[in-house]
């Protein structure tokens, strides 16, 4: 299972239209984990539907979907990595793991971190997940994108591993070819390749 984070301004709607994006790209064993972090209170993991339009409303987007499983995770600190044990048994047979948010993007071993940028930062977490992101993509770019080949986007930083490389390309429908060149136009060094290609 691949864990890919989606993050971005937390009061708009740019992670979750996104995420609705690569759902209806793959259309492969995927998975929804829409996960927050709170300051008090009892845990919660649930796929109940009802639940979660409850207490995340946004979520409706990708219940409506009907491509992957969708999990609601709502946790203080103290019961995070319990509660994201419970919500990994939904996910055993899954390819890919999309998971919404912000703050529980901080304690995941994610392979991709995604930013999706709809104005600047406006609080000190999502400036922290902005500069993590292995790829930023522009909300007002999504508005006029139905296919994801098309999509522009920005890769922070001077290089970026093959692996990532791949996945970004899997994730988007680009041929490997092509977003080689398109890293190559940008002057963007692949390093750790998995074939043993380059260093």
């Amino acid at each position: 299972m691949e864990t890919i984070s989606l993050t971005g301004q937390e009061n708009g709607q740019g992670r979750t239209k996104f995420g609705v994006m690569l759902i209806n790209n793959l259309r492969c064993g995927l998975g929804i984990l829409k996960g927050e972090i709170k300051e008090s209170g009892s845990a919660m993991v649930t796929d109940d539907p009802n639940i979660m339009r409850a207490e995340s409303p946004g979520i409706s987007s990708y219940i409506s979907t009907e491509e992957a499983r969708v999990i609601y995770l709502s946790a203080p600190l103290s019961e995070l990595n319990s509660s994201l044990e419970k919500a990994y048994q939904y996910f055993a047979d899954i390819d890919y793991l999309l998971v919404e948010g912000n703050r529980i993007s901080e304690y995941l071993n994610s392979g991709l971190n995604i930013y999706v940028s709809e104005a600047p930062p406006e609080n000190e977490i999502e400036e922290k997940v902005k500069e993590r992101s292995h790829l930023i993509v522009d909300y007002f770019e999504l508005q006029d994108n139905k296919d994801l080949t098309d999509l522009k986007f920005t890769l922070p930083g001077e290089e970026i591993s093959c692996y990532r490389a791949q996945l970004i390309s899997d994730l988007l429908g680009w041929g490997y070819g092509e977003f080689g060149k398109k890293l190559n136009r940008e002057k963007i060094k692949v390093r750790r390749c998995q074939l043993g290609l380059f260093k």
